[in-house]
């Protein structure tokens, strides 16, 4: 059976719109039609509607090198469930929020197998300072989910280790390298 999940990833990016898409299909969609999910970038109290999803990308550290010759880069993902003081308990509504997309997220490589992304890490959730002390977002209330994932980048450097297709023996050959000075042990054929 073939795995539908991509074998590599080769830009941060690309999490980055997974998530987006993932969210969007998976929480935004059925019985939550008004939740709008994008990227923090994209977010202005301005333009905001009464729930949303923010994604960010803050920060990377180098992560160990992967044995196949991939770069591997530890990300710190950050969700704010953002929603107006204008709805219903909205402070008690972002902590759900968060609390779902905390959920969702703990068990999610967005796609990519594991040899390309690891499932998030040390997940924590908390009253977010997105909107503390600043005028201009005085009307929301925010809780955030933060984990740090994995990314090994790019394509394998190194193929697979070999496959071993039988077993041969020599007894003290006069030349180790010459192959004619071996047997193949019948029942490894």
């Amino acid at each position: 059976m073939q795995s539908s999940m991509k074998p590599e990833i080769h830009q941060p990016s690309e999490l980055h719109d997974a998530i987006v898409e993932h969210l969007r299909a998976k929480v935004a969609a059925g019985d939550s039609p008004d939740l709008v999910v994008s990227g923090y970038e994209d977010w202005s109290p301005a333009d905001a509607v009464d729930r949303q999803i923010l994604i960010e990308l803050s920060a990377a550290d180098e992560g160990e090198r992967q044995a196949d010759g991939r770069h591997a880069q530890l990300f710190e993902v950050v969700l704010y469930a953002v929603v107006s003081r204008g709805c219903r308990q909205s402070a008690l509504q972002a902590m759900n929020l968060a609390s779902v997309l905390m959920r969702v997220a703990a068990v999610q490589r967005w796609g990519w197998s594991g040899r390309a992304v690891g499932f998030p890490q040390k997940m924590a959730m908390e009253a977010s300072f997105l909107l503390d002390g600043d005028s201009q977002h005085q009307g929301f209330e925010a809780w955030e989910i933060r984990w740090r994932q994995q990314l090994n980048l790019g394509a394998p450097g190194y193929e697979d280790d070999p496959v071993v297709t039988g077993v041969f023996f020599s007894v003290n050959p006069d030349d180790s390298a010459d192959e004619s000075q071996y047997q193949q042990v019948p029942e490894s054929a």
